[in-house]
């Protein structure tokens, strides 16, 4: 009638068991019990420091100054656009603005495979 995971079962009668211990250290031993939740959360967070100096630190490589310069550079020139459409009785000079974006200077064209390019007028 019922279908249960024998993993299931295991795991919930796991669970119930650390409670009971959990509950009767807190109930007998309470001292003791915190002392040794404070030296759990003192190891985790000494292993996460480790391992935050370790593996994700070294990320800061120029890529990443590179990312972070071009979001400042893009706030800053959001920032110049909205200030100029909140001007009241001015108009904006939409070609010098069509000009600015035109020539910008961290976008580039990247020329793709162009040799191997089907030439579909000799189908």
């Amino acid at each position: 009638m019922f279908r249960h995971n024998k993993k299931t079962i295991w795991f919930y009668l796991l669970i119930a068991l650390a409670a009971i211990g959990l509950i009767s250290q807190l109930l007998t031993n309470t001292a003791n019990f915190f002392s040794s939740i404070l030296m759990i959360i003192g190891t985790a967070v000494l292993i996460y420091g480790v391992v935050y100096l370790l593996f994700f630190r070294k990320r800061n490589t120029s890529e990443l100054k590179k990312y972070k310069k071009a979001v400042k550079q893009s706030k800053k020139n959001k920032t110049k656009i909205t200030a100029l459409k909140q001007v009241k009785g001015k108009k904006i000079n939409r070609s010098k603005q069509a000009r600015n974006h035109k020539h910008a200077p961290h976008l580039r064209v990247i020329d793709g495979k162009k040799s191997k390019r089907k030439d579909r007028a000799t189908f």
